[in-house]
């Protein structure tokens, strides 16, 4: 279940969308909540943009933007970084995240997607295989999780 916050700063990411340059998706929970998934909490948004596109947010939401906020060092993922705070939701913005896999570094590119329409514009997301195979990839134990909440919803298999 998305709460109104989450839906206030997808309406936000769907507004500004068309000002972007490249493309952006929504991943995480949020996208697996508009792809039809129950959870029953989503904490924030994630979007994965290009860094162009993280510099042009910090711009267009300059006074949401979380300067002195760095992530946790965390040796399996690395990107351009943002933090947007819009009230108590956190908007995180991720420019060409990359993903170490036995020791290599490797750019998450997403394959198959759909739109949302949100409000005044839309927002793009993974297929929920597509979402699957991200989940797989980053390989946390929460990840995991959610791949098992992605096919029990569905049924799908893996």
């Amino acid at each position: 279940m998305l709460s109104e916050d989450i839906w206030a700063v997808l309406d936000k990411i769907a507004t500004v969308s068309s000002r972007l340059q490249d493309t952006h998706w929504v991943i995480g929970s949020s996208a697996l909540v508009l792809a039809g998934v129950h959870l029953n909490h989503v904490a924030d948004v994630d979007l994965l943009t290009s860094p162009r596109d993280v510099e042009i947010l910090k711009v267009i939401w300059k006074d949401a933007f979380v300067p002195s906020y760095q992530p946790e060092k965390e040796s399996r993922f690395r990107s351009h970084f943002a933090l947007f705070r819009f009230g108590n939701t956190s908007l995180e913005v991720m420019g060409d995240l990359e993903v170490k896999i036995s020791g290599q570094w490797q750019q998450l590119v997403v394959g198959d997607c759909q739109t949302i329409d949100i409000g005044g514009g839309s927002v793009k997301i993974p297929s929920l295989e597509e979402q699957k195979r991200i989940l797989r990839l980053f390989g946390r134990p929460k990840d995991l999780l959610k791949i098992a909440q992605i096919e029990n919803h569905y049924g799908l298999l893996s």
